[in-house]
């Protein structure tokens, strides 16, 4: 038996009626047949519940004065986006990089509802009113890479894009684009530089457009890595090119830093004031000991992650075996600034052991260690602008060559970056920064012989033909060829050496980016032009071998019709009696029996 619950209610005139209900126990025999599907019911929070919610989702900031950022770089995009959106500049496509964690989309999302809903007010935005009075709008539209059944995968960026451009006016929304479609396949990446160039070179008014890029560095070692692309060290520059990038006006780039440690700290610290229930019971020495282990990483949404999981942990006595599983790696810039001038975090510490914790932060979380020494070599004299002896420089390249020599084992990979510090700690007196840090200049040149071996290569297969070695070609035909071709030819253009120019390397701070390898450096020269014609020489030569073959068919039907009628069979037959007839009186031993018993007979 199952219990009944007697409910009223009103029917037509108003008049209560009662009615049952049966309860949750019951089933009907419509609800035990597989026809029945239950509709799910609405779930109850629990306190449990509650208490499960993610952190970084729960105080996820709803005003600019929460987010953990400087003031300074909050009010420079701040800036940016007003900009963009009342027009005041061309800027039609706003960047924003930096480490994971750094509030770059947090950022966006609340400053998107903020400038927005305060430009309502505006004499610009009188109808955005009556707008959000009505229907509801997102003041943020976000890209998310998802599979779509309808579109395909490689061209959900271009129609989402499409989409994006009528998001002005009475719908006005900022673009953000976190998530990235497959850039690590190669037509996929063009078309996403191409539908970004598209829009940043679009006259009409468009939307704000925000990319938010988390600029990651692999740091494993690759001993033939003589470039940078998108798949060793994911940057602007690598992604977008920096052809694009040069738009100025049209594109902006704001760089985040990790955040500091003071904003990370003032911003736990109101998760643990407002999770009093959770930590109470945790001793404070514990909390503060872990709240500076977590705050290094200048991760704010890790930081808040562990944090939680910790005080979970801390609540069954096991908040001893938790170990943050993220990896605070350095970029190279950072790391050689700690080699060189040693880590600020350990300044109240003796300068032995400040230099000690120093670089052993740098070999725990930078790996690729000949790159490091390569750049230690460039930059040892920035240090106190080289303003020491000759016998501190002279014992760090030393050294530096010894770390090369000894590269495959532990011990010698710590040779020349410790010997670095130790003997930048013997200078005294002032220690200046003044001098910027240069990336190596040894990729400049590796790049600048593979544009000259591509050059050479073009011109041994084109013009050479291959007939002399890439040696001979590359001190006669390079070097000596366009200074006698010069002076008894009269060409529009002069020769060039191959693969241009002597110039002087400079080393800088830029990465070099695989693009600039592809790319033709140097202006045109004759011997581009004689390349130019040989080819076209060729492609002509072989238009004419290949001329169509001439056909009596006019029917397309007919061309492609294997079939034969008995006319074509006779005709066939015919031409085979005279020919054998021709045969045999030119030469009996060219006549064939068999063939003339199966023509006699028919048998074809």
């Amino acid at each position: 038996m199952y219990n009944k619950r007697k409910r009223e209610r009103k029917d037509d005139n108003n008049k209560p009626v009662k009615t049952e209900d049966v309860s949750d126990e019951s089933l009907s025999e419509f609800e035990t047949s597989e026809e029945f599907i239950p509709s799910k019911r609405p779930k109850l929070h629990t306190g449990a519940d509650i208490f499960q919610q993610q952190w970084i989702d729960k105080y996820n900031p709803t005003r600019s004065e929460d987010i953990c950022i400087n003031p300074r770089k909050l009010k420079e995009v701040k800036e940016a986006l007003s900009n963009m959106i009342s027009g005041v500049d061309r800027t039609k496509l706003l960047i924003l990089t930096g480490p994971s964690g750094s509030s770059k989309s947090t950022t966006v999302k609340v400053l998107a509802n903020e400038i927005i809903s305060r430009s309502t007010t505006g004499s610009n935005f009188e109808s955005y009113m009556t707008r959000q009075e009505s229907i509801p709008h997102d003041n943020c539209i976000e890209y998310i890479d998802t599979i779509v059944s309808d579109t395909p995968q490689s061209k959900q960026f271009s129609e989402f894009l499409k989409d994006a451009r009528y998001r002005t006016g009475p719908n006005l929304s900022i673009i953000l684009i976190e998530d990235l479609p497959n850039i690590f396949h190669t037509d996929t990446l063009s078309k996403f530089r191409s539908d970004l160039n598209e829009w940043v070179n679009t006259d009409y008014q468009l939307p704000p457009l925000v990319l938010c890029l988390t600029e990651i560095e692999l740091t494993y070692e690759q001993r033939n890595q003589d470039y940078f692309n998108i798949e060793n060290n994911l940057t602007v520059d690598t992604l977008l090119g920096r052809e694009f990038l040069s738009q100025h006006g049209k594109v902006k780039q704001i760089k985040f830093n990790s955040i500091a440690a003071s904003f990370m700290k003032k911003s736990i610290n109101k998760i643990i004031n407002q999770e009093k229930t959770v930590f109470k019971g945790i001793a404070r020495n514990s909390i503060n000991d872990f709240l500076s282990h977590i705050i290094e990483s200048g991760d704010i949404r890790s930081a808040i992650s562990n944090l939680q999981f910790w005080s979970g942990l801390s609540k069954t006595g096991r908040g001893e075996i938790f170990n943050s599983l993220r990896e605070n790696q350095l970029n190279l810039f950072h790391a050689i600034g700690k080699v060189i001038y040693s880590s600020s975090k350990f300044r109240d510490l003796d300068e032995e052991e400040s230099d000690y914790l120093s670089i052993k932060t740098v070999l725990d979380n930078y790996g690729n260690n000949s790159l490091l020494n390569l750049s230690i070599l460039e930059n040892y004299h920035i240090y106190n602008d080289l303003n020491y002896e000759l016998d501190i420089a002279s014992e760090i390249t030393d050294n530096l060559s010894i770390s090369d020599i000894l590269n495959n084992f532990d011990e010698g990979k710590e040779t020349g970056i410790r010997c670095t510090r130790n003997q930048l700690r013997k200078v005294r007196g002032r220690q200046s920064q003044r001098m910027n840090v240069k990336f190596p200049r040894h990729f400049k040149m590796i790049k600048e012989y593979n544009k000259t071996k591509r050059e050479i290569n073009i011109y041994r297969s084109v013009i050479n033909e291959c007939r002399n070695s890439f040696n001979d070609l590359n001190l006669i035909d390079g070097y000596y060829l366009p200074l006698i071709y010069n002076k008894q030819r009269h060409n529009k253009l002069k020769y060039g050496r191959l693969g241009g120019l002597f110039k002087q390397i400079i080393s800088d701070g830029d990465l070099p980016v695989l693009e600039e390898d592809t790319a033709s450096l140097h202006s045109r020269d004759q011997f581009q032009v004689d390349i130019e014609d040989k080819n076209k020489t060729a492609q002509e030569d072989e238009e004419i071998m290949s001329d169509p073959v001439e056909t009596d068919i006019d029917s397309d039907d007919e061309i492609f019709n294997d079939s034969i009628d008995e006319i074509q069979i006779h005709r066939l037959v015919t031409q085979s009696r005279s020919q054998t007839l021709k045969l045999e009186s030119d030469d009996e031993f060219l006549s064939d029996p068999e063939l003339d018993q199966l023509i006699l007979s028919k048998n074809y």
